[in-house]
């Protein structure tokens, strides 16, 4: 299904663990653990053999070289068998064939010529090398006995006498005992191991046709499984050539399998982009598969679709192949064109509903604003009216007294004029005219307070100019201006603030969130009373550094429900909506206390308990950034 044009890797062979025609094997698993329990006895009794014949030939009151010369077979023997008792068992076996072969070409070429009964020993020798060591081994040593036995052969035919032999019967009898035995050793070892490699070999062959059947089955389910795959597959050489394709394929391209056999894709025409194939040979020469890889092809009817291509190397028919298989992706470009669609209309419904949102925003904090101003507007109506009223009764009580006295000196005055002034009358007369005239004073000082008390507060709402204040004189003046907008017959206001708490913040502010919460508690906490109290109380606390002041704000009135107290700052929020409740109050002094002061405002409540709003700020207000 697509052109590869590059080349795969084959498979590693594994090498062969077993003797090869020119390789040396491991002795090991040749003789076996009994094997080599009998090589170490044999060469223990090679050495005594050996020994014995040594003895019984060599004279040793006049040593000759081919006396020393046999000296190296017992030599070689007990060299060999201390190799295998250190368990250097491939050593000892080339110790002892190359030792006893060598020295029996010596002894052959020094001393007794082509007649020695140890030349037997050289086949036996030769086998054992081959089935041990490996035939190399075997060839040279055949090879170097052959020229020293030719060479003997050929010296003698041409006159040259035999070296003399002194060995006796016995000494034959020995070496011949000795080759028999050995041989005997090396063919029974050698047929046990020819039987275990035969019987290996067979369950070898078997091992292999049972995986050559399942192999086989393995190629007839993958064929059958191709075939049925809904997904549209091919297999492809390493050259990108196709060698079979499924159903699917077929019906996707259009083209037969008989049609698409031995082609590439390009050569087919289903696949003609150079990009694409740079970038898909890339991919499989870094990472020897492809996994998703977004592709164009022509399908039947010569249209082009999105596709995405997999390929993975497998194993087929004993040659290495790929199957490529190919994913349309036309339904799910158009889902995502779709959805796209969809979240470009949804982004500009959006944006038109957070336009209006905007507006309306906008529109509600203007209109928040107003209600803002008309909250504040609505407080000092009252306000001025409270002290409008406060100020009727001193500046009456003065009017009044002034008209009274100065209906009194014209009456003075006509007495006078007539010349009828008594001293009784006189000394009456300014007895009461000091009594007035100190009522006058006491009525103008109480105005003169409220006026004092009313201008402050004003000069504090309007402007929020920071400075040091005490806070019971505070206290008081917001009081002092609220209480005439207060039922004097039932709400009783407790006062307990220490005269020395001075503050450095801004005054007005704080007198709008006391006001607020005074007339919140006279508004709502005593709803259907008769009287109630509401209290008072301030503290100072240090925590971390800073300081806060924390102003209670308690009454005994009918308290809040949970939903109440929950919603109890919320703007807007109100329980006496058209009954002089608006729902800022609280929202306002919530804001002023936690935006404007640097505190926090809160309150704990209990149905028919009463309220108590905690009013925290900072006794030093920190100064606002640039």
């Amino acid at each position: 299904m697509m052109p590869l044009i590059y080349s795969m890797k084959s498979a590693p062979t594994t090498a062969p663990t077993q003797a090869s025609l020119d390789g040396a094997p491991d002795p090991g698993p040749l003789l076996g653990r009994n094997g080599t329990t009998i090589l170490r006895r044999t060469t223990a009794l090679g050495v005594i053999g050996s020994l014995v014949t040594v003895v019984n030939v060599v004279d040793f009151n006049a040593l000759r070289l081919q006396d020393a010369i046999g000296v190296a077979i017992p030599l070689s023997c007990a060299v060999s068998y201390y190799l295998l008792t250190r368990e250097h068992l491939r050593a000892a076996i080339l110790t002892l064939i190359w030792g006893i072969g060598l020295s029996i070409l010596a002894i052959t070429y020094f001393a007794v010529g082509v007649r020695t009964p140890g030349l037997v020993f050289l086949p036996v020798l030769c086998i054992t090398a081959a089935w041990l060591l490996g035939l190399r081994s075997a060839i040279v040593l055949g090879a170097i006995s052959l020229v020293v036995i030719f060479y003997y052969v050929i010296a003698e035919a041409l006159g040259t006498p035999p070296p003399n032999d002194p060995r006796n019967a016995l000494a034959y009898a020995l070496v011949y005992l000795c080759a028999f035995v050995g041989m005997l050793i090396v063919l029974g070892r050698s047929m046990a191991s020819f039987r275990s490699e035969l019987a290996r070999s067979s369950s070898l062959a078997n091992d292999l046709r049972t995986q050559i059947e399942e192999l086989r089955q393995s190629e007839a389910r993958f064929s059958a499984l191709f075939k049925a795959n809904p997904v549209p597959s091919s297999t492809n050489d390493r050259y990108g050539r196709v060698f079979d394709v499924n159903d699917a394929w077929v019906a996707l391209t259009g083209i037969s399998a008989e049609e698409a056999s031995g082609k590439t894709p390009q050569e087919i025409g289903i696949w003609t982009n150079p990009d694409e194939r740079k970038a898909l040979d890339q991919e499989m020469r870094e990472t020897g598969r492809v996994a998703g890889k977004p592709i164009t092809l022509t399908t039947a009817g010569g249209i082009q679709k999105p596709f995405l291509v997999y390929i993975a190397p497998v194993a087929s028919h004993g040659a290495q192949r790929l199957v490529t298989s190919v994913l349309d992706q036309t339904d799910r470009f158009a889902a995502q064109a779709a959805q796209e669609a969809i979240n470009h209309a949804l982004e500009a419904r959006v944006s038109e509903r957070t336009a209006e949102l905007t507006l309306t925003l906008a529109r509600l904090q203007d209109t928040q604003a107003e209600l803002v101003q008309s909250e504040n507007l609505a407080s000092l109506g009252a306000m001025v009216a409270g002290i409008a009223h406060e100020l009727n009764t001193p500046i009456g009580t003065a009017v009044t007294v002034a008209s009274t006295l100065q209906g009194r000196v014209t009456d003075l005055r006509h007495l006078v004029a007539q010349d009828g002034l008594r001293r009784s009358t006189l000394t009456e007369f300014l007895a009461d005219s000091e009594e007035m005239a100190d009522l006058i004073l006491r009525s103008i000082d109480r105005a003169a307070a409220q006026i004092h008390s009313f201008k402050q507060m004003s000069v504090d709402r309007t402007s929020e100019r920071r400075r040091r204040f005490f806070l019971k004189d505070l206290v008081h003046d917001v009081v002092m201006s609220i209480r005439p907008s207060l039922p004097q017959a039932r709400v009783t206001i407790v006062q307990t603030v220490d005269a020395d708490t001075v503050c450095d913040s801004l005054p007005g502010p704080v007198g709008q969130v006391l006001t607020n919460l005074i007339q919140n508690a006279a508004l709502h906490g005593f709803a259907g009373r008769a009287e109630g109290t509401i209290t008072i109380a301030a503290s100072v606390h240090s925590e971390d550094g800073s300081t806060q002041v924390v102003v209670t704000v308690q009454d005994d009135g009918v308290g809040m429900t949970e939903h109440t107290r929950h919603h109890a700052f919320d703007p807007f929020y109100t329980t006496r909506l058209g009954q002089g409740g608006s729902g800022l109050g609280l929202s306002i002094s919530h804001r002023l206390a936690s935006a404007v002061l640097g505190g926090s405002l809160a309150v704990v409540s209990t149905p028919g308990s009463g309220s108590c709003f905690t009013f925290c700020f900072a006794q030093t207000l920190p100064p606002r950034p640039a």
